[in-house]
């Protein structure tokens, strides 16, 4: 084999594998803007870049780990027919902490169309399968708290909070945090002081990461927990 002929193949090599890496990083960047659209709550536009790395993705563990983000916009969206064909492409084609993740997505669609006793299924399988997220396992028992009888469900909640107290004070804390306040303000006068205390907390710990849309969310929850208790005139030292 002359020279040029494997001059010619090595330079052929060499775009192709330019080529795949310029298309891998294509891809992930994709999956980055698409989860940084979602987490802005400029949903639509999530899910039109995560549809586009979809596109990109070269493998089918690629589409997969694509197909579980892009469900869980589409969750968020309220679309649920196509989040479950993403979010199920997504369980069947991943593992470990992302199949787990997608699990505890599908257990929250189920939840939302009623069909508890799916949810429930889902939710157990993403349990086991959260081994090294801490975050992620506190959300999932929080889902699986929801399911829980009334009667059990403070006692569950002030068990969980402090585990989630001792995680980094980042924008995912002040969601669980949130989570748990909400359901703790659903159990009337019992679970008040324990859902003021998590909504404070979710609302300064938004604060200090800037994420001013979950500020808003924990403001207003505290704000419905004043007026709850007939103390309009606290609400409005809230802001």
């Amino acid at each position: 084999m002359s020279r040029f002929v494997v001059a010619g193949i090595f330079m052929s090599f060499l775009c192709l594998t330019v080529s795949l890496a310029y298309a891998a990083d294509a891809w992930q960047q994709g999956i980055d803007d698409g989860v940084s659209l979602r987490q802005q709550g400029r949903l639509q536009r999530s899910v039109n870049v995560l549809r586009e790395a979809k596109k990109a993705a070269q493998n089918p563990s690629r589409s997969a780990v694509t197909a579980a983000e892009l469900g869980a916009t589409l969750l968020l969206e309220h679309r649920f027919n196509d989040a479950e064909v993403e979010l199920l492409e997504a369980f069947r084609g991943t593992s470990g902490e992302i199949r787990a993740r997608v699990a505890n997505d599908l257990g929250n669609l189920y939840f939302a169309r009623k069909q508890h006793d799916l949810a429930r299924d889902y939710f157990n399988e993403a349990s086991r399968g959260a081994t090294s997220d801490p975050s992620l396992a506190i959300a999932i028992k929080l889902n699986l708290i929801r399911m829980s009888p009334q009667a059990e469900t403070l006692n569950q909640l002030q068990d969980l909070m402090p585990a989630l107290s001792a995680l980094p004070p980042t924008r995912q804390q002040a969601r669980l945090l949130l989570n748990l306040g909400e359901q703790a303000s659903q159990l009337g006068i019992p679970g008040l002081p324990l859902a003021h205390s998590a909504l404070d907390v979710a609302r300064r710990t938004a604060e200090k990461n800037g994420e001013n849309r979950l500020r808003l969310e924990a403001t207003d929850a505290l704000s419905q927990l004043y007026e709850g208790r007939f103390q309009i005139p606290s609400a409005t030292d809230l802001g």
